[in-house]
């Protein structure tokens, strides 16, 4: 199973939670974790990449 997990957080580095969601996250074979504020700091989305993955 493949999964996709897609964040949307404006300043993942001070967010306790999500940091510690997506650190636990990133290590789990078959889980793809994406931070957009990260990949796209323009808001720019490529959403036909993004659907790609």
């Amino acid at each position: 199973m493949k999964v996709l997990v897609l964040a949307f957080h404006p300043n993942m580095e001070q967010s306790v939670v999500n940091r510690a969601f997506a650190d636990t996250l990133k290590d789990v074979s078959g889980i793809t974790f994406r931070d957009l504020y990260q990949e796209y700091p323009d808001e720019a989305i490529d959403v036909e990449k993004e659907q790609k993955l």
